[in-house]
């Protein structure tokens, strides 16, 4: 995935970029660095109009001469965004393919991927300008704006776009966005809130950006208003916070017999709910032993020294790791049984 980042100055701060603004960009765009490393560029509000600088080198190579270049007038810039790409659909040595996409004085970055960009471009009868597929989300959002974004572009989207003194943030939950509120009235976004505290600001709030709402920042401050947005039906069901949780599905290859005739195997779904094994004193006892009163019905007490202190694989008793919890409950069954 990509990185994301950037600053907003509203009208409640000075005229001027705070002292801390421009070396906090440039430690921010470095940590985004860890997201991607293919490509890097920066998108800032100047008197003369939206300016950009992109290249296909690291950002710790650009964001010297980047951020001077944004900071460097005697007015500080209104907004700046910044970007790190990890490619994934266009060559970054191309580099209309590197973010910010530029398209009628409006700058835009992109989190994630879509995979329908030609879907879209056919849809407002468009040619691909580049291989890139944030192409798909510039377009969409030119022609009709952001609710057309949600409603035509499938797949993990977090964005930031910009045009003039407007800043905007929105996302639809695949890919992750933060953002953060300073004490001074300016706000501050990142991928991860991890990112946002390599800063060493301090903030007011940290918040993740809440899905299918529209972040727009001006000079009076932060307006956040809900956009259309229906959730989309994918076949993994995960969290960015928690990648672990994915949920396998069923699949269907297809192989081919010895006979050359080609068949259509389903596998079913893995499952990973192991049954527990109620446990019971026939599997403390040594098999070796004769099952005797004295050592296959043990007193209580002895029991519970044995399921204790005894030396065996706790696995084939109470099945996976997840269940020991579950142990105590197990104990109380048996005594209950005795």
């Amino acid at each position: 995935m990509c990185g994301i980042g950037g600053y907003y100055r509203t009208g409640i701060s000075t005229n001027t970029a705070p002292k801390w603004a421009k070396p906090a960009m440039r430690d921010l765009w470095d940590s985004l660095q860890a997201r991607g490393s293919d490509a890097s560029g920066i998108a800032y509000e100047s008197p003369t109009g939206t300016r950009h600088f992109k290249r296909d080198i690291p950002a710790f190579e650009l964001s010297p001469l980047a951020t001077n270049m944004a900071f460097g007038m005697n007015r500080g810039p209104q907004w700046v965004m910044l970007h790190t790409r990890a490619s994934t659909h266009g060559s970054a040595e191309e580099n209309k393919n590197n973010h910010p996409l530029m398209g009628h004085n409006l700058a835009l970055c992109h989190n994630g991927v879509v995979y329908n960009k030609d879907e879209v471009l056919k849809h407002y009868h468009t040619v691909a300008q580049r291989e890139v597929d944030t192409e798909a989300i510039l377009v969409a959002l030119k022609k009709g704006g952001i609710n057309a974004v949600s409603k035509l572009c499938k797949g993990s989207m977090s964005i930031s776009w910009a045009k003039g003194q407007t800043m905007h943030l929105w996302t639809n939950g695949k890919s992750p966005l933060v953002i953060g509120e300073l004490y001074n009235g300016d706000f501050m976004y990142a991928s991860t809130d991890e990112l946002l505290m390599t800063t060493n600001l301090k903030f007011k709030k940290v918040y993740d950006a809440k899905k299918g709402h529209l972040y727009k920042f001006t000079p009076t401050g932060l307006r956040v208003s809900k956009t259309y947005f229906k959730e989309q039906k994918v076949n993994m069901n995960f969290s960015w916070r928690n990648l672990s949780g994915f949920e396998p599905v069923s699949k269907q290859i297809t192989y081919t017999k010895p006979t050359g005739r080609q068949e259509k195997l389903v596998v079913p779904k893995v499952n990973y709910i192991h049954k527990r094994k109620k446990l019971r004193h026939r599997d403390v006892c040594n098999p070796s032993q004769q099952y005797d009163s004295d050592v296959c019905n043990p007193s209580k007490k002895e029991m519970l020294d044995r399921v204790c202190d005894a030396d065996y694989d706790w696995d084939s008793v109470y099945g996976d790791w997840r269940t020991w919890e579950k142990k105590s409950k197990q104990i109380k069954e048996w005594e209950d049984e005795q």
